[in-house]
Parts: structure tokens; sequence; C-alpha cells
């Protein structure tokens, strides 16, 4: 009978404890979870914060005053930053409008989805080929930061990049002007053909004349 009496003052005595543990238990759980749905509501907060920037809507936001006539030109570019894989086309349309200017920056790979430049996000111009933006040169002669999103990897990822813009190599740009071999343009080879044809006909018209005169001579 008396170890009965032990046995029921120990179930007691354990039911007890394990009736005072139950509530901190579930306490410290709640505390987890909660904690745990904090973290990911911040991590989806900066996700979301990523992806709320504003797109812009014209490519000369922000962009330093340049003392250029307005118009098209060709400028030099220059990358930095990133893993060295990536490469911008080099020389690059360059828009001034305004007092300021708007470059064209066409990726060596067509993975780019999208630019921030100066807080405002930019779009691809073109839908084939190499990835094409148009976005506000911020800076001349010295680089200025610029993000370019990347989808190449297993997930989309957004690395910096610096560019540089050598206004001591600006020139005027030519439409249609293509580069062939021998460093000639196509516009200069259709003058040289031209004048080539203009001074054949001269010649020959000038031959025609002399051959003409000379057999009214001998006929007269």
């Amino acid at each position: 009978m008396k170890r009965l009496s032990t046995t029921n003052a120990l179930a007691a005595l354990l039911l007890i404890v394990g009736l005072l543990a139950f509530p901190a238990i579930g306490m410290a759980e709640s505390s987890s979870a909660t904690t745990t749905a904090s973290s990911t509501s911040a991590v989806s907060a900066s996700s979301a914060s990523a992806k709320a920037i504003e797109v812009a809507d014209d490519p000369f936001k922000g962009a330093a005053p340049v003392s250029l006539a307005d118009g098209v030109y060709l400028v030099e570019v220059s990358l930095e930053g990133g893993s060295g894989k990536a490469t911008i086309a080099s020389p690059t349309e360059f828009e001034v409008f305004g007092g300021v200017a708007a470059m064209k920056v066409e990726w060596s790979s067509s993975n780019y989805d999208y630019m921030i430049v100066g807080g405002w996000k930019y779009l691809p111009v073109n839908e084939g080929g190499n990835s094409t933006f148009v976005i506000p040169v911020l800076a001349y002669d010295k680089p200025f930061d610029v993000v370019g999103d990347t989808t190449a990897m297993s997930e989309a990822h957004e690395i910096d990049y610096r560019i540089r813009i050598a206004l001591d190599t600006v020139q005027p740009f030519v439409e249609n002007e293509t580069a062939v071999e021998g460093g000639l343009s196509v516009s200069w080879i259709v003058f040289i053909v031209c004048a080539a044809l203009s001074a054949t006909i001269l010649a020959a018209i000038i031959v025609l004349i002399v051959r003409y005169r000379r057999k009214t001579r001998l006929s007269g």
C-alpha cells in the first residue's frame, strides 16, 4: 500500500511538471515560427523592393550635361566589373539632346533582361540578338556605376559594372556607314565607284568628240 502511494505521488509530480512545461514549449515554438515568418517576410519585402524599381520612360533621366550640339555621335566606351566575361560594343552610338546625352549599350550576350542606372530601371530596346539598352550618361572621362541583371545563371543575378565614356573620341555618326575590309566604309566605296564611272564616261565622250572633229576636217 505504501509502494502504491509513492507511485501515485511520482505520477502526480510528472503530470504537474508536464502541465507546466507544455505552455513553455508551445510559446517557444510560436516564437520560433514568428521569427521565421518575420525573416521570410523581410526577404520577400527586400526582393519585392528590388523588383519595384520604376522603369524609366526617358533615357535622358539624370544624365550629366555635355558641351556638344544636339545630334548622334560615335564614342569609344569601356566596361569594368563583373567576371570579365561580358563586354559591350565599342564604339557605340551616343545621342545628345538638350545638353545631355544617352548612349546605346550592346552587350556581348542576349541574357541581360534589365539594367539599373541612376536608380531607374531600363529594359532592352531590341527583341532579338544581343541585349541592347539605351541609358543616360552619368559622367564623362570617368567610370559611372550601372547594374546589369543576367539570366545566364541558374537564377537571375544583378551584377555591378562601371562604364566609362572617352569624350575625346566622339565623332559624328553617319547612318548606314558600315566598316568593311581595308578600313573603308560602304559610302566611301560607292563614292569611289561613281567617281570612276563618271571619269570613264567623260573620257569616252572626249574621245568621240576628238574623232568627230578629225573626221570633219578630213572631209572638209
